[in-house]
C-alpha cells in the first residue's frame, strides 16, 4: 500500500478539518466570555505591544499568567471576524491542522526507513487529529493556549531533528537495507538549530507547559540517537538558556500582579494530600488516551482529595506508576521508541501535577501536547509489524479506530456548542465549578431551591468557591434573609476582597437595608481599584448627587 507525501498530507488536513467542522457553528462558551467577548474593546491590533507587557485580559483573570502570543492571535481574530465566533474558531482548526501536519513530519523522520514508514506515521497522525480528548483543546477557544504551544513544540522538534541530521524518506540520497535504522544523515546546519530555538519561544510565549522540551530533546539524544553529552552539551546550554531569558522576562512582565492562590485547587493543602491526590490522576490520563469516553470539561472534585498515600486509590496508582516506569526502563534495550514515549509521558506533564500550585487537578486538554508519545508508540508498533502479509488487516483495523474517534470527536463537540450545553454535560458530577454552573442555570430557570442545594454542596467539597458564597448571598438577597445574605457576601469577600461582583452585591445590600453610607463607601472602593462592575459607576454617582 504505496502512499504519497503529497497524498498523506491532503488526507490529514482533510481529516483535521472534517472532524473540527461543526465546531464551526458553536458558541464562545466558559472563559471565552470573559477573554473575548468582555474583552472586546481591548483586542485590537494597536494593544499588540501591550500584551507583551502583560496589559493583556489574562492578567486581570488568572493573576500571574504570560501568555502573549494567545492575546495577540485573540486580536488578530477579533480585527478579521469582529465577535463572530466561527471565525476564532476556523483559526483553532487551522492551529490544529498545522500541529497535526508537523507530528507526522516527525513520524516520518523517526520511522521513514521502515517499510510502511510513511503508512505508520499517518495513521498514527491521524489518530492524533481525531482523538476525541482533543476536543476540548480544539473546540474550546480559550483553550488554544494548548493548540498553539504544542503546534511550536512539534515545529521545534521537527527542526531539532533536522538539525540532528534526520531528513525525509524523499531526501534519502541511499536507501538503507537495515529497516530498524535510524534516519539519521550526520550533518548538523547551525541555521536549524536557531529555527528549533525560535519556535520553542514562541512555544513559551503561548503556554509554561512547553518548558519540557529541553528534556524531551535530552531524552531524545541519550536514548534515540545516541548522542554523546560531550559533543551536545553547548546545544543544552543555549536550550536552557532559552528557557532562562522566558523566565527573566516573564518576571518583569507580571512584576506587580496580585496572584489568588486562595483559588488554587490545593489551596491550604499539606503536601502528602497534594501527592496522595495528584497520583490518581496518572492512570485516569492513560485511560483518556486509550479509552477516551467519559469526557469531563472540569476534574476538580471528579477527583476526590486524598489524605494519606495509604488511601487506596492512591496506592493503587503509585503501583501503576512504578509498573508503567519500569516497563519503560525494561524496553529501553530494544524497544527504545516505547521507552522513549513513557518517559516522554512523564517528563511533559511535570509542569501541571500542581509541584506548582494551579488551579486545576487535570484537565484533559493537557493531553494535546502528550497525546504525542502515544502517537510515537502507535507509529512504531505499526512500523515494527506491519508487513506485506498483513497490511491490509492493519490498515483496516487502524482506519476503523480512527473513524470511531472521529465519530466522537465531532459527538463531542456538540457538547462545547452554548455554556447550557456544555454546563449539563456534567449533571450529576462532583466537581464544584460544574455545580455552580448547572445552578446558575436553575436559577435562571426560577429552580431556586435546586440551585441552593447545589452551591451548598459544591461550597461542603472546597469552601473557597467564591461564586457559590456570592450566589447564595444573592439567594438571600431575594428571600429577604439579610442577615443570612451578608454573611455569604463577607464569606466571598474574605476569599477575595477585590471581588467585583461581591463587592457590587455588597453595595446593593446595605442599600436594600438602608445604610447607603455604607453603600458609598464600597463603591468608592470599588472605583479606587479599578473595579467597575455594571451599574456601580452610575450608582456611586447617584448616591454623590443626593448628599450622601
Amino acid at each position: 500500500m504505496k502512499i504519497s507525501l503529497k497524498l498523506a498530507l491532503i488526507i490529514l488536513a482533510a481529516a483535521s478539518f472534517i472532524v473540527y467542522f461543526n465546531t464551526l457553528n458553536n458558541n464562545f462558551v466558559y472563559d471565552d466570555e470573559t477573554i473575548i467577548v468582555k474583552n472586546a474593546d481591548n483586542l485590537n491590533l494597536k494593544n499588540i505591544p501591550g500584551y507583551f507587557t502583560n496589559q493583556g485580559e489574562y492578567r486581570y483573570v488568572f493573576g500571574a499568567l504570560y501568555r502573549p502570543l494567545i492575546m495577540t492571535s485573540f486580536a488578530i481574530d477579533h480585527t478579521l471576524f469582529g465577535l463572530k465566533p466561527g471565525g476564532f474558531h476556523f483559526v483553532n482548526i487551522i492551529f490544529h491542522t498545522v500541529s497535526t501536519i508537523f507530528l507526522f513530519l516527525i513520524l516520518l523522520m523517526f520511522f521513514g526507513k521502515y517499510e510502511f514508514g510513511i503508512l505508520s506515521a499517518l495513521l498514527s497522525s491521524l489518530i492524533f487529529a481525531v482523538h476525541p480528548v482533543h476536543t476540548e483543546a480544539v473546540s474550546f477557544i480559550s483553550s488554544r493556549t494548548d493548540v498553539l504551544a504544542t503546534m511550536f513544540f512539534f515545529m521545534s522538534f521537527y527542526y531539532f531533528l533536522i538539525y540532528r541530521g534526520f531528513s525525509l524518506p524523499k531526501y534519502q540520497k541511499e536507501k538503507s537495507k537495515d529497516k530498524k535504522q535510524t534516519q539519521q544523515i550526520k550533518s548538523p546546519v547551525k541555521k536549524y538549530f536557531i529555527y528549533s530555538l525560535t519556535l520553542y519561544f514562541l512555544g513559551l510565549l503561548s503556554k509554561e507547559m512547553i518548558i519540557t522540551l529541553p528534556l524531551i530533546f535530552l531524552l531524545f539524544d541519550l536514548l534515540v540517537s545516541k548522542e554523546k553529552i560531550k559533543t551536545v552539551f553547548k546545544d543544552y546550554i543555549i536550550l536552557f538558556g532559552v528557557s532562562l531569558l522566558y523566565f527573566i522576562i516573564r518576571h518583569f512582565a507580571i512584576q506587580g500582579v496580585e496572584t489568588k492562590p486562595v483559588f488554587d485547587w490545593f489551596y491550604s493543602k499539606d503536601m502528602i494530600v497534594i501527592i496522595a491526590t495528584m497520583v490518581k490522576t496518572i492512570p485516569v490520563y492513560f485511560k483518556l488516551m486509550f479509552f477516551p469516553l467519559g469526557l469531563v470539561y472540569n476534574y476538580n472534585g471528579v477527583i476526590s482529595y486524598s489524605n494519606s498515600l495509604l488511601e487506596i486509590n492512591s496506592l493503587l496508582s503509585i503501583l501503576f506508576i512504578i509498573a508503567v516506569i519500569t516497563l519503560s526502563i525494561y524496553l529501553i534495550k530494544n524497544k527504545i521508541y516505547y521507552s522513549y514515549s513513557i518517559l516522554v509521558f512523564f517528563v511533559g506533564l511535570l509542569p501541571v501535577i500542581n509541584i506548582i500550585p494551579t488551579a486545576n487537578i487535570m484537565a484533559e486538554r493537557y493531553l494535546y501536547m502528550l497525546t504525542f508519545p502515544l502517537c510515537v508508540a502507535i507509529a512504531y508498533f505499526i512500523s515494527e509489524n506491519m508487513n506485506l502479509k498483513n497490511q491490509k488487516t492493519y490498515a483496516w483495523v487502524f482506519v476503523i479506530i480512527i473513524i470511531f474517534l472521529g465519530f466522537l470527536t465531532t459527538q463531542r463537540n456538540q457538547v462545547w456548542k452554548t455554556n447550557e450545553t456544555l454546563w449539563m454535560s456534567a449533571e450529576g458530577d462532583s466537581s464544584p465549578s460544574s455545580m455552580i454552573n448547572i445552578a446558575g442555570l436553575y436559577t435562571r430557570s426560577n429552580h431556586i431551591e435546586k440551585a441552593e442545594k447545589l452551591y451548598v454542596e459544591a461550597l461542603a467539597i472546597n469552601q473557597y468557591m467564591i461564586n457559590a458564597h456570592i450566589n447564595l448571598g444573592i439567594i438571600n438577597m431575594v428571600r429577604g434573609k439579610y442577615d443570612t445574605a451578608e454573611v455569604k457576601l463577607k464569606n466571598a469577600l474574605e476569599i477575595d476582597s477585590k471581588n467585583p461582583n461581591a463587592n457590587y452585591m455588597y453595595a446593593k445590600l446595605k442599600l436594600m437595608t438602608n445604610k447607603p453610607s455604607d453603600a458609598k463607601n464600597i463603591l468608592e472602593n470599588m472605583e479606587s481599584n479599578s473595579l467597575e462592575y455594571k451599574d456601580s459607576k452610575r450608582m456611586l454617582d447617584s448616591l454623590k448627587r443626593s448628599g450622601i
